[in-house]
């Protein structure tokens, strides 16, 4: 990846997260300081501390090395990655259920038991007042 597609990244990044895009300009000023770009870019890795930013780099970096297309190595990460987010997402999906019970239990139940049992309830009183006034 040249000096000049970085720059462009960065520029781009920086209205998604400032951050990120601090982080890829120090990366940039650590490549133009003279640091081989795969040790500049594991510094990135190492400074975000984010799995996912040092799978991107290790993906970059083994691309770089073999001389393979950064662009199908790219695809292939993001492809994986969206893989790996939707199997996040239907985890906490399928434990959603455990954790609604509780709540459900403590305020609809009682809620539905008073809709349904409430009009029940309210002739039996009058029933009662009508039988004891009967009297």
């Amino acid at each position: 990846m040249c000096s000049t597609t970085w720059n462009a990244v960065t520029a781009e990044m920086h209205t998604v997260s400032s951050i990120l895009a601090d982080e890829m300009a120090l990366t940039n000023l650590e490549m133009h300081l003279g640091a081989p770009r795969a040790l500049a870019m594991r510094h990135l890795a190492d400074r975000t501390k984010a799995d996912e930013l040092a799978s991107l780099v290790a993906v970059m970096v083994q691309s770089e090395r073999f001389g393979t297309s950064m662009s199908d190595a790219m695809r292939t990460f993001a492809s994986s990655m969206r893989e790996q987010r939707s199997h996040k997402a239907q985890e906490e999906a399928e434990t959603m259920a455990v954790k609604l019970i509780f709540p459900m239990i403590i305020f609809l139940f009682p809620a539905v038991v008073l809709v349904t049992a409430g009009p029940a309830g309210i002739s039996l009183v009058h029933a009662i007042q009508s039988s004891n006034n009967g009297r």
